[in-house]
């Protein structure tokens, strides 16, 4: 079985994206070597939203990353920021990653909406929208940890 955890952020203000493309940045440095990743996707939307993906062999091993290095640091920030985030984990037999279709109706319907000092009417609802690509903030991370030498690859999707 493969643990699969995905979130969807979006920044009330964009004042605040450069901090949270830098904790991006090291977070994502920190789980393609963290112990159990199996690979994971980032997805910034049309909406502004950050979307992150991550399969892992068990939830122990994400609850290790989540809980130390770059990711600790960003997480009280990335709350204060946020007028919408959410979260949701669920067990699969395969550790293929889903597409954002159905991380977007598991987010919607089994995920949890953090409490936020500065909610969005959209967050109040628990309604999330479909991530879609028609401008030009769109991009697509994979890192994906299963190849020969043991190293992530880091591919950017335009």
């Amino acid at each position: 079985m493969t643990f699969i955890s995905a979130t969807r952020l979006h920044l009330r203000n964009p004042l605040f994206y450069p901090l949270t493309y830098w904790h991006s940045f090291f977070s994502s440095k920190q789980v393609s070597k963290a112990t159990g990743f199996l690979g994971g996707k980032l997805l910034l939307d049309n909406y502004g939203a950050l979307w992150t993906l991550t399969a892992w062999e068990n939830d122990r091993n994400m609850t290790r990353y989540r809980g130390s290095g770059a990711h600790k640091k960003a997480m009280p920030l990335l709350l204060w920021m946020c007028d919408e985030a959410s979260l949701v984990h669920w067990q699969q037999e395969t550790d293929e990653l889903p597409d954002w279709q159905i991380i977007r109706d598991r987010l919607e319907k089994e995920g949890r909406f953090s409490q936020l000092p500065h909610p969005s009417d959209r967050h109040r609802q628990q309604l999330i929208p479909l991530p879609i690509n028609r401008f030009l903030f769109y991009w697509q991370l994979d890192l994906n940890n299963n190849n020969n030498n043991g190293d992530s690859q880091l591919k950017l999707k335009l």
